[in-house]
C-alpha cells in the first residue's frame, strides 16, 4: 500500500500461474534499458530509447502506479524471478 497524504494507494499486483505483474524495482533499469535499445524490440515505436529516456519512462510508470494503484507494471516470470518487459493500463493525459 502508498500512502498518498489524504488517503491510502493499494497498489495492485496480478499474477497468473506463470507470470507476475508487479511495481518495478531497481533491477528492472537494466534489462528494460537493453530491450529499449534495440531496434527489433522497437520496430512499432517511433524511435529506440536511450538510457536516460528509458529511465524517465519508468520514473513515471513507477509513480503512476504509486499514484492509481494499477497502470504500466513490470512483468516478472515467476519460475526464474526475472523482468521480461512490461504490460498493463494506461489513462491518457490531455498533454
Amino acid at each position: 500500500m502508498q500512502n498518498t497524504g489524504c488517503f491510502v494507494v493499494e497498489i495492485a499486483e496480478l499474477e497468473t500461474k506463470r507470470l507476475k505483474l508487479r511495481q518495478w524495482q531497481a533491477s528492472d533499469y537494466a534489462p528494460f534499458t537493453k530491450l529499449c535499445a534495440d531496434p527489433e524490440v522497437m520496430e512499432y515505436y517511433p524511435n529506440t530509447l536511450t538510457k536516460s529516456e528509458t529511465d524517465t519512462f519508468i520514473q513515471k510508470v513507477k509513480s503512476l502506479i504509486s499514484k492509481r494503484g494499477w497502470g504500466f507494471w513490470a512483468v516478472e516470470l515467476k519460475s526464474t524471478n526475472h523482468f521480461i518487459g512490461f504490460t498493463g493500463l494506461h489513462q491518457p493525459e490531455a498533454e
